[in-house]
């Protein structure tokens, strides 16, 4: 675990989409610490990480906690367990016709499209094991094998402003036990 309140500059290496090419990224990476939570942020886009360690969903305010993300550099599905024995779920927003209608949703609910192995960060959180059941909040599968998760729509604008969620993308809430269930142990 980094040390709190440090500042990393990490190298990363990127493919392009051709998968010819490679480079490097520099990313400015800050931790900051709070009793037992370390919350770390990549800041070489963004402000400040210290204001983005409180978050509010809906009424109640949580904190989130990054745990991992899969990425190219137009998509960010994102993994954030919080302090409410829940996970917000960043993915892309469904707009395939079929899976919408397979699915009736509230006003308060949302879909969101994640690669199966946006979960394997859930180990991070002390969830081990591999999914083994398809069930709510995996609410379908898309033909090429992301899970669609379904949960309460995150519509805070204050924790919106904070995340960087690109237009084509949505971020849903799911509790810790639903997303536990999933799990068998390996």
């Amino acid at each position: 675990m980094p040390e709190a309140g440090c500042l990393m500059l990490l190298e990363v290496a990127t493919t392009g989409l051709s998968g010819d090419s490679q480079q490097l990224q520099r990313r400015n990476i800050r931790c900051i610490s709070e009793g037992d939570l370390t919350c770390c942020s990549d800041v070489t886009d963004a402000g400040d990480p210290c204001r983005a360690t409180s978050r509010t969903l809906g009424v109640t305010t949580v904190r989130l906690r990054f745990l991992g993300k899969e990425s190219t550099p137009t998509n960010s599905p994102t993994l954030y367990a919080t302090d409410q024995d829940s996970y917000v779920v960043q993915g892309w927003i469904i707009t395939d016709p079929a899976v919408l209608a397979r699915h009736d949703l509230p006003d308060d609910e949302a879909l969101a499209e994640v690669p199966p192995a946006l979960l394997k960060y859930l180990s991070l959180d002390g969830l081990d094991g591999e999914v083994s059941r398809l069930t709510d909040p995996i609410v379908d599968t898309m033909p090429n094998g992301n899970y669609v998760i379904r949960g309460r729509r995150v519509t805070d604008a204050e924790t919106l402003s904070q995340m960087d969620i690109p237009d084509h993308e949505t971020c849903v809430l799911v509790t810790k036990p639903a997303v536990a269930a999933l799990l068998t142990s390996g």
